[in-house]
């Protein structure tokens, strides 16, 4: 996240940092997109994004991509106002997991990496979030072809994952990148 990211939620902005630093260390990758918009102010959106949310009532969160741009913004329901609760915290990295990923589906490898980030998000964050109900969820949810077994091995799978990366991630987290960012003026 750059400094030209605009912010409007009722979460308090240092615990929005935190969340949004912990899913850009856990990334694996070498390019991921910029985040350009954070709200839950459907008018802040662009004409055709908040047509969107507007006919889809019942949306928690929804992230729009700017291909062109290598951006994306995110709206979060304005019915968050308790941002210490699991559900609005789940949504909020649900969403930074789409946007910075620039993947829109909710396959394998969106999966993978949002179970890694719960987990990470328990560790390092908030112990009283509860990853393994959430990947739980997160897969019995978005993948109703697969068995009983794939299902509960993938679900194990996650936990192990982030349990092995723990340490690049907190380091990555906690040092690097907040120094970078302290240093940048972020």
């Amino acid at each position: 996240m750059g400094p030209a990211v605009k912010y409007d939620l009722s979460m308090p902005r240092n615990d929005f940092d935190t969340a949004d630093l912990l899913v850009r260390s856990a990334y694996r990758g070498n390019k991921l997109s910029t985040l350009n918009l954070i709200t839950q102010d459907v008018d802040q959106l662009d004409p055709e994004s908040k047509a969107y949310v507007l006919d889809t009532p019942d949306a928690l969160g929804v992230t729009f991509q700017d291909k062109e741009h290598g951006t994306f913004d995110v709206w979060l329901s304005p019915n968050y106002t308790n941002w210490r609760m699991a559900n609005p915290q789940d949504t909020l990295l649900h969403e930074l997991t789409h946007g910075y990923l620039g993947c829109y589906n909710h396959g394998q490898r969106f999966r993978r990496f949002l179970g890694r980030v719960l987990h990470h998000y328990q560790e390092l964050v908030d112990p009283d979030f509860t990853a393994a109900s959430m990947a739980s969820h997160l897969v019995y949810r978005y993948s109703r072809g697969d068995s009983f077994a794939y299902k509960e091995l993938e679900i194990r799978s996650y936990e192990d994952s982030a349990r092995r990366e723990h340490d690049h991630v907190a380091r990555t987290m906690f040092k690097e990148m907040r120094n970078a960012e302290v240093m940048a003026g972020v």
